[in-house]
């Protein structure tokens, strides 16, 4: 289970201040994402997403790092700013053109997120892709003072590039559970007011939003 804070950023200048308060990161990281479906839309139906990323990481020391991952996502649920998700990963031993070129050959693949969802949908028997986004990543260490008590978490602030050419910014904070998740997340509100960084509302996740600009 995938537990998460989201926050979104009301414009790019307030994500390029924080960026500016809070550095410098440890890490930068772009991300395409590519979505797939089966040919009916048997995925959306069961509200499962199925994601090819092709990262690249930059660490803020020795080169960068490349790969692609296999994701499976389903159960997404959200309250406030806390959202929740089940999320099966694996490695995958394409690359992300050769997924768009043959979509249906990830079916004939042994990994995790592929024998879950043959469970979920046993009847599935094709995917096609139905588009991409990117994102850029800058992860940042950031300790905040919740009660009296330092706590360390680690900021996750995306701009992301829509299909269409929408563009949002957002924080995402990953939890090891839900216990202190309002604390924190008005820790964070708190920490990022005083700095003078713009938050809004947030209520979709970015597959909900990428799912809104293809209409």
């Amino acid at each position: 289970m995938e537990i998460e804070l989201k926050i979104g950023l009301a414009t790019e200048a307030d994500r390029t201040l924080l960026i500016k308060k809070f550095g410098p990161p440890e890490q930068s990281i772009t991300q395409r994402n590519l979505f797939l479906d089966g040919e009916n839309g048997e995925l959306s139906f069961e509200k499962i997403a199925l994601r090819v990323r092709r990262e690249k990481e930059f660490p803020a020391a020795g080169p960068a790092i490349e790969h692609v991952v296999l994701a499976l996502k389903a159960g997404i649920s959200s309250d406030g700013v806390l959202s929740k998700r089940e999320e099966i990963e694996s490695p995958l031993g394409l690359s992300m053109d050769e997924v768009a070129r043959s979509p249906g050959r990830l079916l004939m693949m042994v990994q995790e997120p592929i024998l879950e969802l043959k469970k979920r949908v046993p009847a599935l028997e094709s995917l096609k892709t139905i588009g991409v986004f990117d994102n850029d990543r800058v992860v940042i260490p950031v300790s905040l003072d919740i009660e009296g008590k330092m706590v360390k978490t680690t900021w996750e602030v995306d701009r992301t590039v829509f299909p269409g050419g929408r563009v949002d910014c957002e924080l995402e904070i990953e939890l090891e559970d839900e216990s202190g998740a309002d604390a924190i997340a008005q820790a964070v509100e708190r920490t990022l007011a005083d700095a003078g960084v713009k938050t809004v509302p947030q209520p979709n996740g970015k597959y909900s939003r990428f799912l809104s600009c293809l209409k």
